[in-house]
């Protein structure tokens, strides 16, 4: 689950198959077109791809795509949702010659994070213990006709950015970063700190680098240095969403925040900036915060997220780095119900974001619960406005394992679960 600032319609993942870009996210029409969750731009309009997540028009704030990737002619749309084109289909879907299938044959409960291809497989990371009957720990593959594990120890992997880089694989998550040879698991984790999730990561100049993300960031970008990890940056305020991108010989970098750290020598971005490798300078001559995806496109550098204004215009959603234009992008409407999102990101160490939209105002309690069903906490318990609200649970302290949180008005109730990983 991603985190969607007041329910503005967010773009979340950016793929091209040399012809047409793909938006998928949390959107309910691209364009004036309806389009649930997913649309293609073929550089003069916008269209829905299929009739888009089933579940977007009733339950339009829990149900979206995180991911998309093209795989053996096929687009694969990883996210949290239980149907799409009309098709059966848990947290992972295909599409292949205009038909929308499920992608998992056997049972799978969860939602995918992130996706990519390595060594001709597709490989999925995210928020699930088990697929097809087979223990995951939050990753699998997919060799085109069926699933396995990725390694055999057991252990949770599970992520919210994946990297092919120099025929290895990278998983960052809310563990830090690992890496798969094709064999064995290798921890990158030394020097990123504790209290953080990666966002994202990306290859520039022959060199690894993430984004972190936290309630105070501990160090939001840093590169690989052969043993362990080295700031770059971090933000005064704010945090990084997830976008980083090497594009014309720079490295790019899109979230919400509003300066670098003046320490470091840097000039104030206001969401968007660039790395040339020893210094880094504002991109596209103005604000885009709130990137959450960058990705290139016949040449060009597009961002997706959830702002409203890039380089001065009015943009929303998505916009292009030579050109700064929504093409009249993804809209969404304001929810008319009570919505208990999933939190974000979970797994989680040791913190995470709930949220909720109340549609009146309320008197609202949000406890959690221990798997016993003893409540251990009462995080909310007060009078509160109409609209969105977001509150931080930090589990420092308790063990790792699975809680519960629940929310309790007059009018509703709703329960979800998640993972705290130490």
């Amino acid at each position: 689950m991603r985190a969607f600032a007041e329910f503005r319609p967010y773009v979340l993942s950016i793929v091209s198959d040399g012809d047409e870009l793909y938006a998928g996210g949390f959107f309910t029409t691209a364009g004036g077109v309806t389009a649930d969750c997913i649309a293609k731009w073929d550089g003069s309009g916008w269209s829905p791809v299929g009739s888009g997540l089933s579940e977007a028009g009733m339950h339009a704030f829990s149900y979206h795509i995180n991911s998309l990737v093209f795989y053996n002619s096929a687009l694969y749309v990883g996210g949290d949702f239980d149907s799409i084109g009309g098709a059966r289909a848990r947290g992972i879907a295909r599409r292949y010659k205009s038909v929308w299938g499920t992608a998992v044959p056997g049972i799978f409960h969860g939602q995918v994070d992130a996706m990519t291809v390595f060594r001709n497989e597709l490989y999925i990371t995210g928020g699930f213990d088990s697929l097809d009957g087979f223990f995951a720990g939050g990753i699998a593959k997919w060799n085109g006709a069926y699933w396995s594990p990725v390694g055999s120890d057991g252990k949770s992997r599970g992520g919210n950015a994946m990297l092919a880089y120099n025929d290895e694989l990278y998983v960052g998550g809310p563990r830090g970063v690992m890496k798969w040879d094709g064999t064995t698991w290798t921890d990158m984790s030394a020097g990123l700190g504790t209290g953080y999730y990666i966002s994202a990561l990306a290859a520039y100049a022959n060199k690894l680098y993430v984004s972190t993300a936290a309630n105070y960031p501990p160090n939001a970008i840093m590169v690989w240095n052969d043993s362990s990890w080295t700031p770059i940056v971090t933000p005064r305020k704010g945090i990084f969403y997830a976008g980083l991108a090497s594009y014309n010989g720079r490295l790019f970098a899109g979230g919400s925040y509003g300066s670098f750290d003046s320490s470091i020598g840097v000039t104030p971005s206001n969401g968007f900036a660039s790395w040339n490798g020893s210094s880094w300078s504002a991109a596209a001559g103005g604000e885009i915060g709130g990137i959450a995806t960058l990705t290139i496109h016949n040449g060009e550098l597009y961002a997706g997220g959830g702002f409203t204004v890039a380089a001065g215009e009015s943009i929303f959603s998505i916009a292009k780095l030579s050109m700064p234009t929504d093409v009249q992008g993804p809209t969404i409407e304001r929810p008319k119900t009570y919505v208990l999102e999933h939190n974000y990101p979970n797994p989680f160490n040791p913190s995470t974001m709930i949220e909720y939209f109340l549609p009146k105002a309320a008197h609202v309690r949000l406890e959690i619960f221990d798997i016993l069903g003893r409540e251990i906490r009462t995080t909310v318990n007060d009078k509160q406005d109409a609209g969105f609200h977001r509150v931080t649970f930090d589990a420092d302290g308790l063990r790792s394992g699975v809680y519960f949180y629940r929310i309790r008005t007059a009018a509703f109730v709703q329960t979800r679960s998640m993972s705290y990983l130490k």
